[in-house]
């Protein structure tokens, strides 16, 4: 686990070089049945994860976060986030806030954020997941 916080987490294989706690998804081009692979996440993409270690080539080990309580690298200046507001991944890998129920949610944030590249806590949900429309 990342830092003492709950979670579940998988060993996987870094496809690039990844910095800590950014999204990431599963690398489709991965040929070996038996590891795991993971990419950097693009805008919009399926988040499968949340990186618990920088990896600073491809082909490396790195920890990933499927679901818990974790830290995430955010970009509150894309749009002011709130404690208990819905992510999604920009083309960076950072979390910014959810406006439409049709996003492709992978995280609630724990905490507020108004600046980029903010570390803040997280709760990353399972993939597939959507947002209530209340």
């Amino acid at each position: 686990m990342a830092e003492g916080n709950a979670n579940i987490s998988i060993p996987a294989t870094s496809g690039v070089a990844i910095a800590r706690y950014f999204a990431v998804e599963l690398d489709t081009t991965n040929t070996d049945a038996t590891k795991v692979s993971v990419d950097l996440v693009g805008a919009g993409e399926q988040v499968f994860g949340v990186t618990g270690q920088t990896t600073t080539e491809a082909n490396k080990d790195v920890e990933v976060v499927v679901y818990g309580k974790t830290w995430c690298t955010v970009d509150g200046n894309a749009g002011a986030i709130a404690a208990g507001d819905y992510l999604l991944a920009d083309a960076s890998g950072r979390g910014v806030k959810s406006t439409t129920d049709l996003d492709k949610i992978f995280a609630i944030a724990l905490a507020a954020s108004t600046t980029a590249g903010e570390l803040i806590p997280v709760f990353v949900l399972p993939p597939g997941s959507e947002r209530s429309i209340a």
